[in-house]
């Protein structure tokens, strides 16, 4: 029953204010395409490939992503670099602004990790006025700026890092992303909490209340 209600929902947004307000015709396409996404939040967007798979252009692609991101239904953010109109031009993920949205995707997925990791961004959201990720050899999930603080917020989103490879590998990544400023680095869990050295590793629920 919930999900029913969560697609009448997605529903209703796209054929009663999307598609009447932008004057859609393939309507069909961008209703299939917000499926698309929401089963694949959090991952690269690719925009050659969407526009392969959906037989439409590119630029129809970014308009349609565009009208999810103005009714508050998904957000792309830009990978990170110093200069902004590299930034501008870069690769985007993409994320919902509503978990519940993930469990009607065509995959279903049961992910935790993603699930997690996309509630981090809902609540980063609120808070920063600018998030970005990286992604080289290794990946910073979150990169977050604001006036409040000199350096960069670093965040990595890892369900469980009870596993030894798990654990390496989530703090090797701040390793190689150092601008020369005062990083805080943290780790967000779903349930642990403790100090590596000068990584911060913090429950969600304790990320919320630290806020």
């Amino acid at each position: 029953m919930k999900r029913e209600i969560l697609i009448s929902y997605v529903k209703n947004i796209i054929y009663q204010d999307i598609v009447p307000r932008h004057h859609i015709r393939n309507s069909e396409v961008l209703e299939r395409l917000f499926y698309y996404l929401i089963s694949n939040i959090t991952g690269i967007l690719n925009y050659t490939q969407l526009a392969k798979t959906f037989e439409v252009s590119d630029k129809t692609i970014k308009e349609y992503i565009g009208y999810f991101e103005d009714v508050f239904m998904l957000k792309k953010i830009d990978k990170f670099h110093t200069k902004e109109k590299v930034q501008i031009k870069s690769s985007k993920k993409i994320f919902s602004l509503d978990n519940g949205l993930l469990q009607i995707s065509i995959k279903h997925s049961k992910n935790s990790g993603i699930l997690l990791e996309n509630l981090t961004y809902i609540f980063l959201n609120q808070q920063y006025k600018k998030i970005n990720y990286y992604r080289e050899k290794y990946e910073i999930d979150f990169i977050c700026q604001d006036d409040s603080f000199s350096g960069y917020r670093l965040i990595q989103v890892s369900y469980d890092i009870s596993h030894e490879k798990t654990r390496k590998r989530e703090i090797n990544s701040f390793k190689y992303f150092d601008l020369g400023k005062a990083n805080k680095k943290q780790i967000i869990t779903l349930d642990t909490n403790e100090i590596i050295n000068d990584i911060e590793v913090k429950s969600f629920d304790q990320l919320i209340w630290a806020k």
